[in-house]
């Protein structure tokens, strides 16, 4: 997942495409974000994974199952391209298909529970669209600011003796 962010952002930079870049940087934000929270709580819960010990997915046994962090990434991922270019049609498709075919593939290899994956997915899923939200909520206060932000103006001295440099905030 993270080089698919890295590529969109480097991409997005080399073509100046603005929307891909900021894509590519959000994705790795909410990337970076729900690993950080998924192994917070893999370390938390310990759960065995479905082929260890007695099946059972004890929780506190040692494990690392809960939750998913394969689900977690996939559907963070799959939010912020879906939010980002939700106005094409097939985006949100084809990455929420892929966010669930990844957590799907989790269960049927027995690396983890449902629920595993669907609490994985429910993280990645949210803090996706915080980040994004977020993001667009800054951009937005922003632009409702940007006749009332100062705009620093560098002007240099008028003694040719002095080497200073004045600066002057203007609104």
């Amino acid at each position: 997942m993270f080089p698919a962010a890295g590529i969109s952002l480097a991409l997005g930079a080399v073509t100046h495409n603005e929307k891909l870049e900021e894509t590519g940087a959000l994705a790795l934000q909410a990337l970076v974000n729900a690993d950080i929270v998924a192994n917070v709580l893999k370390v938390s819960a310990r759960r065995a994974r479905p082929g260890d010990g007695d099946h059972g997915g004890h929780f506190e046994a040692g494990g690392s199952s809960f939750p998913s962090g394969h689900s977690t990434q996939a559907w963070a991922l799959a939010t912020v391209l879906a939010t980002e270019y939700g106005d094409h049609k097939w985006i949100p498709y084809v990455s929420y298909g892929y966010a669930t075919l990844v957590s799907v593939s989790r269960v049927m290899a027995q690396e983890h529970f449902t629920s595993d994956v669907f609490v994985g997915g429910a993280i990645g899923f949210f803090i996706g669209r915080y980040v994004v939200r977020t993001q667009h909520a800054h951009q937005q206060h922003l632009h409702s600011l940007g006749a009332h932000l100062p705009v620093p103006q560098i002007l240099p001295s008028f003694s040719p003796m002095e080497k200073v440099i004045a600066i002057r905030w203007s609104y």
